[in-house]
């Protein structure tokens, strides 16, 4: 999967976009992730790339038999959760 897209969110942020890839590392699938395109490092694209990582880990957790925690039973890790 790739060419996650964003077109609106909080504040002067406008657009940015999200890449997903993966690749087979001897026994294990390593995903790459990337997300680019925002017009200034504000500090909502800090809280907006853990939020990825933390959906990432979850589905990981998923995959290998344990429990997932998907939105709205996430971790809640800012006052932008809500």
């Amino acid at each position: 999967m790739h060419g996650l897209a964003v077109r609106a969110g909080p504040g002067r942020v406008d657009r940015h976009d999200g890449d997903l890839r993966h690749q087979q590392k001897g026994d294990e699938t390593v995903v790459l992730f990337t997300h680019a395109g925002w017009a200034e490092p504000v500090e909502f694209l800090h809280h907006c790339s853990t939020r990825w990582a933390y959906f990432l880990m979850s589905l990981k957790h998923a995959l290998e038999g344990g429990e997932a925690t998907p939105w709205p039973r996430d971790e809640k890790i800012s006052s932008w959760d809500k």
